[in-house]
């Protein structure tokens, strides 16, 4: 079995999703969302202000790819299953875009905190695309 903090069991519908998780890609991880971050303030106060902590119900989130977390809207009986649909679907790699006009360009890269362009004539071939997902794939926080 697991723990969680003070020793508390983790959620037995976590433990058996991990193996499924990690061989999907997705690192499952138990937090004390109660304990202090270095800003002094807990996990709930920084990214769930309005959660309430009182309860005594397990509380799943996914982080990746820069964004805000995503919590966890599942229905009981919560299952391991549902777990790791809702972990892949919430930290899907982003798609490569292709802007097509200043517009497109403007809102997929300029206001994005890191990009990556690759300009290239005419029609891009399958073995540059490939390349450049697993560029994608391998450097999440970016935008390509």
């Amino acid at each position: 079995a697991g723990w969680g903090a003070a020793g508390e069991p983790l959620h037995r519908a976590l433990l058996e999703a991990a193996p499924k998780m990690v061989k999907a890609g997705v690192q499952p991880l138990a937090l004390d969302c109660s304990a202090p971050l270095p800003s002094g303030k807990t996990t709930f106060e920084r990214f769930f202000p309005t959660k309430n902590t009182s309860s005594d119900e397990p509380f799943f989130f996914a982080v990746a790819n820069r964004d805000p977390p995503r919590t966890a809207q599942i229905k009981n009986p919560l299952s391991p299953e549902s777990l790791v649909k809702f972990a892949t679907l919430s930290t899907e790699i982003p798609s490569v875009s292709e802007a097509s006009s200043p517009g497109s360009f403007k809102s997929l890269c300029v206001k994005k905190k890191i990009c990556a362009v690759f300009m290239y004539p005419g029609s891009m071939s399958s073995k540059d695309l490939k390349a450049i997902e697993a560029l994608n794939q391998r450097y999440r926080r970016g935008a390509f």
